[in-house]
């Protein structure tokens, strides 16, 4: 139960912090937003995208945001493993 709650929680996090936060942030800086096939590959080619503008720029905002994603990533995965173990 812990699993799908971490499951679901994680993708809505992941996806506030996608829409209402990295998308806004690369179209104010000027990068191209990526549109994908599906809605997760354009939140991780946007990802993506914040990732390198840390890199290059040394950018505190642009490293936040990258590190909210990657965390809700890494709940949505723990919560598929929790959920296969029916934990």
């Amino acid at each position: 139960m812990v699993g799908w709650f971490l499951i679901v929680g994680s993708f809505w996090a992941a996806l506030g912090v996608w829409l209402g936060a990295i998308r806004p942030y690369l179209s104010r800086h000027g990068a191209t937003v990526i549109t994908g096939a599906s809605w997760g590959l354009s939140a991780w080619a946007d990802w993506q995208q914040c990732s390198e503008i840390t890199r290059e720029n040394k950018e505190p905002r642009a490293l936040t945001l990258s590190r909210l994603f990657a965390a809700t990533q890494i709940g949505f995965v723990s919560g598929i493993i929790l959920a296969i173990f029916g934990i």
